[in-house]
């Protein structure tokens, strides 16, 4: 009697998982994005006071880019070699009379126009003491 209450049980589990075992088993093939190529930056003060000290770091390869002071309402950009971009987040620290501030990880999104340009600058918006956003901008 035993036997066939776990031959029973065993029949009804089957049963149940069969309809699920293709889900497992078909797994369409994601394709790859193309790369996204990233070759400048742009810092931009939108607040009422300089700022000192901008830095943009990428803390999983040391990598980072920084502007010495930006004047209110003001913009500091560089470009460099272009680098594929990895999609590692990102630290923004920057310094005002208000404090020093540091934001991040930050992970930026890929918009479709971005994508399709396949180029990109990093755009960052400081709005306000300790407040900033991440862009990525097609060229």
């Amino acid at each position: 009697m035993l036997s066939l209450l776990r031959d029973v049980r065993c029949l009804f589990m089957v049963l149940i998982l069969a309809p699920l075992l293709p889900a497992c088993t078909a797994q369409k093939a994601v394709p790859a994005l193309p790369a996204l190529v990233i070759d400048g930056l742009r810092i931009v003060n939108r607040t009422a006071l300089p700022i000192q000290s901008a830095q943009v770091r990428v803390p999983a390869s040391e990598r980072f880019v920084s502007c010495g002071f930006i004047p209110a309402g003001q913009f500091c950009a560089t470009s460099f070699p272009e680098l594929a971009y990895s999609r590692n987040p990102i630290e923004i620290s920057w310094q005002q009379a208000t404090g020093a501030w540091t934001l991040g990880p930050i992970t930026m999104d890929i918009s479709q126009e971005v994508q399709a340009a396949g180029r990109a600058r990093v755009e960052i918006l400081i709005v306000a003491p300790g407040s900033a956003a991440a862009l990525l901008l097609a060229e």
